[in-house]
């Protein structure tokens, strides 16, 4: 169940961030912001496509070819490569922390 609440948790923390720098960017240009749900349903999308649709097209090559692989290897393999993505989303909220920072004020 790895591979399926990494990409879960990946799909629930992009929209998260989305969700909230959209938010920053409207208070800061003094708009108003109402949320928008198609950011979950893309993102869904995209990371369950890509855990989906990738490993089942490497399987087949890999069966064309006579080469030993399991489709189950194949979906561990790349829903737990997407781990890497969830910490470097949250890493990205210290840069737009770090652009509004008294510092950098002229």
């Amino acid at each position: 169940y790895g591979p399926f609440w990494i990409c879960t948790t990946l799909i629930f923390v992009a929209a998260s961030i989305g969700t909230f720098v959209t938010y920053i960017a409207h208070k800061l240009k003094k708009k108003e912001w109402d949320y928008d749900i198609n950011l979950v349903t893309w993102s869904a999308g995209v990371f369950y496509g890509y855990v989906t649709v990738v490993p089942l097209i490497l399987y087949v090559i890999l069966k064309y070819f006579s080469a030993p692989s399991g489709l189950v290897q194949l979906f561990c393999l790349y829903g737990y490569s997407l781990f890497v993505f969830i910490p470097a989303l949250v890493s990205s909220l210290v840069f737009l922390f770090s652009s509004f920072s008294p510092l950098n004020a002229k």
